[in-house]
C-alpha cells in the first residue's frame, strides 16, 4: 500500500479523489485555500474561517457513494438570504467555527460522511494570493486572477501570498511520509501553485524521498496559462516546487486540436529539464478531449505505484 498525496485545487482534485478512493492505497489531499470568490469567499470574509469550498468537494470526493446525500451536500441556493451558498460550505463553516480548529471540523464532516484517507488544509491561516503581471501591474485575490478582468494576454510572472503562512505540521508529516506527490490537474497559477507558496512545502518534499508527479492540463487558459507548452508547465512546477524536484509530468497522449468552448490545447514539446521525465498517456476524457479525466489518471498513478 503505497502513501499517495495529492496537492490541489477547485474541480481537478476532487475529480482524481474520486477514483483513487476506491484503491487500496493510503490517499491524503492536500487543499488550496486561497480562495476568495464565491460562496468560499463571502463565508471566509464574514466569519474569518478557511473558505470551505475546495475541502468540501475533496471530502465528498473520498466518501462512499451516496447520491442523495451528495445531492444535499452540493446544493445551492439560489435567492433570499442564503444565497450562493451550497449547504456543505455553510455547514463545514460552521464547524470550524464551532470547534475552533479546522482540521477537527473536516474530520467531524468525513466521518459523517464515511469519507475514507484524510483532508488537509494546506494551512490553518488566511492569505491572499497575489499575482505580478507582465507588465509590472499587481493583481490580489485568487478569483480575481482566475477571472481577470485584466488583460488577459499579460503573462504572470510571479506569484505570492500575504501575508506569507506556513504549512500545518499535518501537512509537512503528510509530505515527508509519501511515496508518491501528485500535484493534479487544475488551473496551474489559481488551484496548484498556491500550495506550493506555503511556507515549508517544498521543503517537506524534499525532506522525504517521494516521487513528484505533475499532471499537465489539456489545454491552456486564459490570463493563466496563455501560449503554453509542456515545456512551460513543466518550468512553472519546477520553480515552485523549489527545493523539490520534479521527477514526471504526465501528459496527455492524444492528437491535440482546438476544442469549440475552450482555449488551445497544450503543444507537446520536449522538455528542457533533463532531470524530468515526460510521460505520456492516453489521459484525455472521452466526451470533452481538451480535459484531462480523473479516473485515467489515477489507473496511471495505479500503475506507478505498483511498478
Amino acid at each position: 500500500m503505497a502513501k499517495i498525496v495529492t496537492i490541489g485545487g477547485g474541480t481537478g482534485q476532487p475529480e482524481l479523489l474520486r477514483f483513487l478512493a476506491s484503491s487500496s492505497h493510503d490517499i491524503t489531499a492536500v487543499v488550496s485555500v486561497m480562495d476568495n470568490g464565491g460562496s468560499s469567499g463571502v463565508l471566509r470574509e464574514a466569519y474569518h474561517v478557511l473558505p470551505p469550498g475546495d475541502l468540501r468537494r475533496c471530502i465528498l470526493a473520498l466518501s462512499s457513494s451516496d447520491d442523495a446525500r451528495d445531492r444535499l451536500w452540493n446544493y445551492r441556493f439560489t435567492d433570499g438570504p442564503l444565497a450562493p451558498h451550497p449547504v456543505g460550505n455553510i455547514v463545514l463553516a460552521a464547524l470550524m467555527r464551532e470547534l475552533n480548529n479546522p482540521q477537527e471540523a473536516i474530520d467531524s464532516l468525513m466521518r459523517s460522511c464515511g469519507a475514507r484517507g484524510r483532508v488537509l488544509p494546506v494551512t490553518d491561516a488566511l492569505a491572499q494570493l497575489c499575482a505580478r503581471l507582465s507588465d509590472g501591474t499587481v493583481v490580489n485575490g485568487e478569483t480575481n486572477i482566475d477571472v481577470p478582468t485584466h488583460d488577459p494576454a499579460l503573462r504572470i510572472e510571479q506569484l505570492w501570498l500575504e501575508p506569507s503562512v506556513s504549512a500545518t505540521p499535518a501537512v509537512r508529516i503528510a509530505l515527508r511520509d509519501a511515496d508518491l506527490v501528485v500535484l493534479s490537474m487544475g488551473d496551474l497559477y489559481t488551484s496548484i501553485v498556491p500550495n506550493l507558496l506555503v511556507d515549508g512545502v517544498g521543503q517537506s518534499i524534499a525532506e522525504g524521498s517521494a516521487r513528484v508527479v505533475a499532471v499537465c492540463n489539456g489545454s491552456t487558459k486564459a490570463g493563466e496559462t496563455n501560449g503554453f507548452t509542456t515545456d512551460d508547465f513543466a518550468r512553472v512546477f519546477q520553480r515552485y516546487l523549489a527545493p523539490a524536484q520534479l521527477h514526471t509530468l504526465l501528459v496527455d497522449s492524444g492528437t491535440r486540436e482546438l476544442s469549440d468552448d475552450a482555449e488551445p490545447c497544450v503543444p507537446l514539446q520536449p522538455l528542457s529539464d533533463a532531470r524530468v521525465e515526460l510521460r505520456c498517456a492516453d489521459i484525455a476524457d472521452e466526451h470533452q478531449p481538451t480535459r484531462i479525466s480523473g479516473e485515467k489518471v489515477a489507473a496511471v498513478i495505479n500503475t506507478l505505484c505498483n511498478s
